[in-house]
């Protein structure tokens, strides 16, 4: 009988671990060092060796214990606010519950079960600071069943939900500011599994850790079973799909929950990649007027930090996939997005990689050697683009392409203009900045080919403007004069409940994802490259833009006709105009331009073939410079973009053909001065670059370069460019002017946001070396050189023939 009792169990406690206890299941021990239980579900399995009673005296304390912690932490982080309001709110309803219950009647706690809950509180915050004498530990509670004269009434229990719910509230924004302070030390510490990536990068020790690490703090935070948490992560992640349509257009949406939720498929996700769509989201999430904004804003920079830490670490260990590129992309998104800290260096880092990986994997169709068969963003190569549109390219121009068609080129042949009718002469107009001139006397009309071959005149679609104030801040309103004149890209819009409102509109939105859940692996792999290779260069076009942020709540439609549902759509519409159109309109024109640009950037061949590339890209941007002439629907920047693209075309190949010639040998006497006169732009077209480009900084940048720190990368490449244009042609001083009115611009940036990288000091100290009073000084009274004009296969031949025969006689 007396053994009996002795086995008896006279306590309610029994081993368990912590998961078996918050499941209510029995915690059956296994082979290993975790229970079936945390097994079976890929769990930690914690707190089996130690004996804890799940019941009674120790149920009600384990919050006090939560009212330490969130006291500790508000000490280490000094926040005030909601956290504040939420312990003082806390402390007061249980200073006001303590005289209900006798403090003699206060809980037992066994000397093992008060070691492991100090170990548990240590364990958790980095910094523990002694419990008062005063704590809330201490105190009883009133809510105790086991309590001696304990009798139970409403005001005792509306107070005690109100503690509950307060108590609940602040360990949520604990956990908030926990995790954010924690991330922060990990970041500055030696000693934590991140710090070992940038010293010993394993790509495959990545893979195997980051999402047990995230789904665990995740865990933490919500406290809720594993299931719950990835939910919880797929749902921050759709925020960045709702709320950002460029972000939503990188990945077929299908096939990426599916690898997010699936667990044998969420190791192929690249882990930069989530981490950078988590920084997103919560940036997203922190723009409101919340309480907790700039704790969601430190959650996001702790995210965006890690996922440039893992971005580096796959660059180091040459993992070069489509994930790394998408990750690139989406960091290179997120440092345009509103932040506490703006930092210039990682604006262009994350970009650089992206461009290193597609280098590397050939995912765009923009190499050397395939220039001539460059595809738009239509699929439509450049060989064969608008062949029924010929339109009036300038004097200049004009010029620069008929001296190398009068020679055997490989040019695809153009069809006959129709007969144009008489016009009367033009008188001469103003020097507008912003806007070609249509020189009189020239042809001024564009034969469509896509519309019954009826000819228009460009006068009929432009509209003029009497100087650049009225170009820049022209209403949309005022273009709807007449039929001819209303542009045909008005008609390419949607509705309100289709398209977020902004104040210029958003011409031709079409809903870009591709989620069609039975599409082919191939095709859909093939589309997302597409896709990463357009985002790509989009986001470094971007920082073209003069605005301080982009929108976080508007569909870019920059990436008009580059998608499959884009192009469907567009097939479908009814009226062949409309069809014929689409492929026209400013952001269709606009992107066109960025890859004649960036193919003219990639370009490396011979001389000759060099030279028989660039007519033909050169060709393709007056094309497209003359359709976005008949444009009435946009002036200004977006105008200007375009221009300021297809000049820099013509200066970048103007400087890779002279540098091809005087690399292939050491010509003398005047076969040098020859090459040196070649060029691909003229002196009226370069004057009026630069005409335009001081005045756009004058008229639009103004005195929000304190607020728009992201265009100093558009600053420096526009300073260089036009030290570039000075060392092409000495006569254009004015260059240097232009450029030290940048390098102002420069100044002010670095000054409202220092950077100490050497880079851009020594950037800053390049362009100070050139002094505009110096060189006007030097060349006062000195005659003009002539004019540089582009040359003829003909006189390159002549000319490498000259080299060769020096060459060969030294």
């Amino acid at each position: 009988m007396k053994a009996g009792k002795a086995t008896k169990v006279t306590s309610r406690g029994f081993r368990a671990c912590q998961n078996c206890r918050k499941a209510k299941v029995r915690c059956i021990q296994g082979d290993g060092s975790r229970c079936r239980n945390c097994a079976a579900r890929g769990l930690v399995c914690v707190g089996i060796e130690e004996e804890r009673p799940t019941r009674g005296a120790d149920k009600i304390p384990r919050k006090t214990s939560r009212i330490v912690k969130a006291r500790r932490a508000l000490g280490d982080l000094g926040e005030t606010g909601e956290l504040d309001s939420a312990v003082s709110g806390v402390s007061n309803a249980v200073s006001t519950l303590s005289p209900v219950q006798p403090t003699a009647t206060a809980p037992r706690r066994s000397g093992r079960n008060n070691a492991l809950g100090a170990s548990a509180i240590t364990s958790h915050n980095a910094f523990p600071t002694p419990i008062s004498p005063r704590s809330p530990r201490s105190r009883s509670r009133s809510s105790s069943p086991d309590s001696a004269g304990y009798s139970p009434s409403p005001e005792g229990e509306r107070v005690g939900k109100t503690v509950q719910k307060t108590v609940q509230k602040g360990e949520q924004l604990l956990a908030a500011t926990t995790r954010t302070q924690t991330q922060q030390d990990t970041k500055d510490s030696q000693t934590t599994h991140s710090s070992h990536i940038l010293h010993h990068p394993s790509n495959s020790y990545q893979q195997a850790t980051y999402w047990d690490m995230l789904i665990s703090e995740r865990m933490r935070e919500a406290n809720l079973d594993r299931t719950c948490s990835v939910r919880l992560i797929a749902a921050d992640v759709w925020r960045v799909f709702s709320k950002s349509d460029f972000i939503a257009t990188l990945f077929h949406l299908p096939s990426f929950y599916d690898a997010l939720t699936l667990t044998r498929k969420r190791a192929a996700l690249e882990p930069a990649l989530v981490y950078a769509l988590l920084a997103i989201s919560y940036a997203f999430h922190g723009s409101t007027d919340k309480a907790d904004a700039r704790i969601l804003k430190l959650k996001s920079e702790a995210y965006a930090d890690t996922s440039h830490r893992l971005l580096l670490s796959a660059v180091n260990t040459s993992t070069f996939t489509l994930g790394v590129v998408q990750a690139a992309v989406c960091l290179h998104y997120y440092e345009f997005l509103p932040k506490l800290n703006f930092n210039i260096g990682r604006l262009g880092q994350a970009i650089l990689i992206a461009d290193s990986v597609i280098h590397r994997l050939a995912l765009t169709s923009i190499d050397a050697h395939q220039v001539a068969y460059v595809y738009d963003d239509d699929g439509v190569s450049v060989k064969t683009s608008d062949d029924g549109v010929v339109g009036a390219i300038g004097a200049e121009s004009a010029g620069s392409v008929q001296s190398v068609q009068s020679v055997q080129t490989k040019v695809p042949p153009q069809p006959p203009q129709p007969p144009q009718p008489p016009q009367p002469p033009q008188p001469p107009q103003l020097t507008q900045p912003l806007q070609p001139t249509i020189h009189p006397g020239t042809p001024n009309s564009i034969a469509d080919g896509d519309s019954d071959s009826e000819t228009t005149s460009v006068a009929s679609y432009r509209q003029e403007t009497p100087d650049m104030d009225a170009a820049l801040r022209q209403p949309q309103a005022s273009i709807h004069s007449d039929t001819h004149s209303t542009c045909p890209c008005n008609h390419f819009r949607e509705s309100a409940h289709t398209t977020h409102k902004r104040e210029d509109g958003i011409t031709f939105r079409v809903v870009p994802r591709f989620n069609m859940a039975d599409a082919d692996e191939g095709e859909v792999m093939a589309e997302e490259v597409r896709r990463a290779v357009f985002g790509a260069l989009n986001q470094a076009w971007n920082q073209m833009n003069f605005h301080p942020t982009p929108s976080l709540h508007i569909s870019d439609s920059r990436n008009y006709g580059i998608y499959l549902s884009a192009e469907r759509w567009v097939s479908r519409l009814p009226d062949p105009g409309m069809r014929s159109w689409s492929r026209r309109t400013i952001t269709a024109l606009l992107e066109r331009m960025k890859l004649l640009c960036l193919g003219a950037i990639h370009l490396r061949s011979t001389p000759i073939d060099f030279h028989t590339r660039a007519v033909k890209i050169i060709e393709e941007a007056a094309r497209i410079e003359v359709e976005v002439d008949k444009h009435t629907c946009t002036r200004g920047l977006p105008f200007w973009h375009i221009l300021n693209i297809g000049f820099m075309i013509r200066l970048i190949l103007t400087a890779k053909l002279r540098h091809l010639l005087s690399s292939s040998g050491s010509a003398s006497g005047s076969a040098e001065a020859v090459h040196t006169r070649y060029s691909y732009f003229s002196r009226q077209q370069a004057r009026q670059w630069l005409i335009s480009h001081a005045e756009i900084y004058k008229e639009c940048i103004g005195e929000g370069i304190r607020d728009a720190p992201m265009i100093f990368g558009v600053l420096s490449v526009q300073a260089l460019r036009c030290l570039d244009l000075y060392e092409l042609d000495k006569d254009l001083v004015s260059a240097l002017k232009v450029a030290k009115g940048v390098l102002a611009a420069m100044e002010q940036v670095l000054y409202y946001h220092p950077c100490a990288s050497a880079d851009v000091k020594m950037l800053v100290s390049h362009i100070q070396r050139y002094n505009f009073e110096e060189e006007c000084i030097k060349r006062a009274g000195a005659p003009d050189s002539p004019p540089p004009r582009p040359p003829s296969v003909q006189e390159l031949t002549r000319y490498l023939d000259t080299v060769a025969r020096e060459v060969y006689a030294a």
